[in-house]
């Protein structure tokens, strides 16, 4: 249950969901973030715990790509100190970060931000970047768990990367000679750049770099288009259809539509959508949505 170790402990969970409307309360046994899923369960309360701490990591992820590339107005203005825009479209910020920067965990006031989540089948994309000569820049590919498994920069180049060749799970096809290969585990993919910003005055000089990175589908030698901006699942806990306290796990049923599920977490999904699945239902079903608010029911589909 590699996940769970790596992004929340249970008494964080346990504080989360005793503010959610439940009936039950958490496991006395539950010492550890792997104890919940020890044995088998088809209470209604550990089956929500689980999807809970097991898809926190996965939902957390998923509403930071809907808050930046907003697929109901993807087109909207955005702030000058924020890299956020379309999907499959790259986003410069132009201004460093203030204290009503609001975007992802927390920013930072000396880099500028690239960012960029792709659709992986749009793709494959096609990162390319300029000579950076000493000036620090690293590019980060968050996978749609939150975790990150490729990361590139100065420490690992130098001044100049190579084209780096994103590309979905499954993709079979050819990548530019000389390219890095980084293969999503999910379809969708955050490809986050940032550059170092020595003060205000520095700022022109960054955005003549920035403007020298791109992102765009790659179609063969030679030939590169830019993204569709193609059309996303909105979360359910955004669209208002989830019970108060549980749109953490309606969002968790929109996730695992898309989900390609590890080996070990085969045994999980079932049971996670049905939980997740089950707060994105009409509100004329006031009987099952008290049920399915007070926990997890048998009887409500």
């Amino acid at each position: 249950m590699s996940r769970q170790k790596q992004h929340l402990t249970i008494g964080l969970i346990a504080t989360m969901l005793m503010a959610m409307d439940v009936s039950a309360a958490p496991p006395a046994t539950a010492t550890s973030d792997a104890k919940p899923f020890a044995n088998a369960a088809h209470d209604p309360y550990t089956l929500a715990l689980r999807a809970t701490i097991w898809g926190y990591p996965m939902v957390r992820a998923a509403q930071l790509r809907e808050k930046a590339t907003q697929p109901q107005n993807p087109f909207a203005p955005r702030p000058a100190t924020v890299a956020t825009a379309p999907l499959n479209r790259l986003g410069l910020a132009r201004a460093l970060s203030d204290s009503d920067t609001r975007i992802g965990v927390a920013p930072n006031n000396d880099t500028l931000y690239l960012l960029d989540f792709v659709d992986t089948k749009d793709g494959p994309f096609l990162l390319e970047t300029p000579d950076f000569g000493s000036r620090y820049y690293i590019f980060q590919f968050g996978e749609a768990d939150s975790s990150t498994l490729h990361s590139y920069g100065q420490g690992t180049h130098g001044a100049k990367l190579p084209p780096i060749a994103v590309v979905a799970p499954d993709y079979k096809g050819q990548v530019p000679k000389g390219a890095i290969i980084v293969r999503s585990q999910q379809r969708y993919m955050m490809i986050a750049g940032r550059i170092l910003v020595k003060g205000e005055s520095d700022l022109p000089t960054v955005h003549a770099l920035q403007d020298k990175v791109t992102v765009r589908r790659w179609l063969g030698t030679g030939r590169t288009v830019e993204a569709p901006v193609s059309a996303q699942p909105v979360l359910a806990g955004t669209n208002g259809d989830a019970p108060a306290g549980l749109k953490l796990l309606a969002d968790l049923g929109t996730v695992l539509k898309d989900w390609r599920p590890a080996p070990d977490e085969a045994g999980l999904v079932p049971s996670a959508l049905r939980v997740g699945a089950a707060f994105n239902m009409p509100r004329s079903r006031p009987p099952c949505a008290q049920k399915w608010s007070a926990a997890l029911p048998t009887d409500c589909a």
